[in-house]
């Protein structure tokens, strides 16, 4: 790990390419409350491409408009990943897909999210990711 952040909304944590982030219990998630987040992954990035791995440990909700403009934010992000733990959360995945323009994979474990995405962005080129 390079770095990790504290904020608000949540934990952040930098890796080379790749980051994972842990909302806070309870939260609702909207664009203008990840504003912190943006300027972090823009800083840490500066347009180098990247992971999103969204650990959902905790229960959070989603603004889903919002998480189709933070999404569309970074042309640098290669997917969005979610580790999922229980069948709640893993259900409402599928309707975030729907709003996510950018690959959008789950996995049942952290450690499978984060070796996904090691070889996918050593391996891959431009929009090799798997739907």
């Amino acid at each position: 790990m390079k770095s990790s952040y504290q904020l608000g909304l949540g934990n952040i944590f930098f890796f080379e390419n790749i980051l994972i982030s842990e909302i806070n219990e309870g939260k609702h998630v909207n664009y203008n409350d990840a504003l912190d987040y943006k300027d972090l992954i823009t800083e840490k990035f500066d347009g180098k491409p990247f992971i999103y791995i969204s650990n959902r440990v905790n229960h959070f909700s989603v603004n889903i408009m919002d998480f189709e403009k933070f999404c569309n934010t970074f042309p640098n992000m290669k997917a969005f990943v979610t580790v999922y733990y229980n069948q709640f959360t893993y259900k409402g995945l599928a309707f975030e897909k729907q709003f996510c323009k950018i690959p959008y994979l789950d996995f049942k474990t952290i450690k499978d999210a984060y070796k996904f995405s090691k070889k996918e962005l050593k391996v891959s080129n431009k929009n090799k990711f798997p739907k």
